[in-house]
């Protein structure tokens, strides 16, 4: 990536292994970034905007406020799919990285269900102990 480069990071929950590695690589390595997202519990981050995309409340939700989230979502499937399709048109690319992230979800995943399990292991002898 160039100097001027700019990155727009999408993530509905912002907790996804690879949405949070690639936000720690973009902040490693100097690169701009905006990260739009529906979670409010964000560490702070070095983003130059957040934008927090929120629900209204059920009673007071107007159909306005759902135009607006579709149009949003909308545009930015649009520009995804439209560099998607120029930087690889027969999708051969996109399926090799969606296999390898797959992948490495699956084996974070065990990684913290392990340390997970561990976790659970020493409060249970703690607990016994007392």
């Amino acid at each position: 990536m160039g100097p001027d480069a700019f990155v727009t990071v999408i993530s509905h929950s912002f907790e996804t292994a690879e949405v949070i590695k690639v936000c720690e690589i973009l902040e490693n390595k100097n690169i701009n970034y905006a990260l739009w997202t529906q979670s409010t519990s964000i560490a702070k981050l070095n983003a130059l905007s957040i934008l927090n995309l929120t629900n209204l409340a059920q009673h007071i939700k107007t159909s306005a406020s759902l135009g607006s989230k579709i149009s949003v979502y909308f545009l930015t499937d649009l520009i995804y799919f439209y560099l998607i399709f120029s930087l690889d048109p027969q999708l051969d690319k996109f399926y090799k990285i969606n296999f390898k992230r797959d992948f490495w979800n699956s084996q974070q995943r065990k990684k913290y269900s392990k340390t997970s399990e561990k976790t659970v292991k020493i409060i249970k002898k703690r607990q016994k102990s007392q």
